[in-house]
């Protein structure tokens, strides 16, 4: 592909010939360190997703006509004054 100096938005079966094999590979070591690791690897693997610190995340919902503010919190660390720890 590189040789016909083909950009990527032109490939042809992007979903079966490039996503699908890297999405495969990605769950088969997710569920390989899931049992090499059991519950460390997953409280880690969270917390890495979720970040160090705990936040509020404040949501504007816009979809109906009236417009709502909600807050949630992720309080895993137990840092935070408000929501459940």
């Amino acid at each position: 592909m590189r040789a016909q100096n083909m950009l990527f938005r032109d490939i042809q079966g992007k979903e079966t010939r490039i996503y699908l094999p890297v999405l495969t590979a990605f769950e088969d070591e997710l569920k390989r360190l899931c049992e090499s690791f059991r519950g460390v690897f997953v409280e880690k693997f969270f917390r890495y997703l979720l970040g160090r610190h705990d936040f509020y995340k404040i949501m504007l919902k816009t979809a109906c006509k009236r417009k709502t503010v909600s807050l949630q919190s992720v309080n895993i660390g137990g840092t935070l004054e408000y929501g459940s720890k």
